[in-house]
């Protein structure tokens, strides 16, 4: 079940999709938004088995992610310390090594930051700690 986003023809309000697995499989799908659903207009089937695991660890990236944004004060560290051990072993397998996630969590806060700001003088009100100096 492992399925990206691959392109977007935004006239014809189609959205292209194949497995991140590429190499091994050529599974693909396209589908449109019709009136409040998404419709599959054609695609190809996987031929491989789905590995739960690996969906239920990009769900589980995708939490991370999302409380990284909702509580800026948290650092990813200790959000790893209270969502790993609700995690299987097997789906722990499939997520980035400690200090990836930790990264990914960093830059999703500060994409958040980014889109966060109204007006090019509060880009320049950083805090001093947040500087670089040469």
């Amino acid at each position: 079940m492992s399925i990206a986003r691959e392109n977007r023809d935004i006239k014809k309000g189609r959205t292209y999709w194949t497995c991140t697995k590429k190499k091994e499989c050529r599974a693909t799908a396209v589908t449109v938004f019709n009136v409040g659903a998404v419709q599959v207009v054609k695609g190809r089937q996987h031929s491989h088995a789905p590995n739960w695991e690996e969906v239920e660890a990009g769900k589980a990236l995708a939490n991370m992610k999302r409380m990284v944004t909702q509580h800026p004060d948290f650092p990813p560290a200790q959000i790893l310390r209270t969502e790993l051990p609700k995690l299987s072993e097997g789906t722990i397998s499939q997520l980035p090594e400690r200090e990836q996630l930790k990264k990914a969590m960093r830059r999703e806060r500060v994409k958040d930051q980014r889109s966060s700001l109204q007006s090019i003088e509060e880009l320049r009100e950083i805090p001093d700690r947040k500087e670089k100096t040469t």
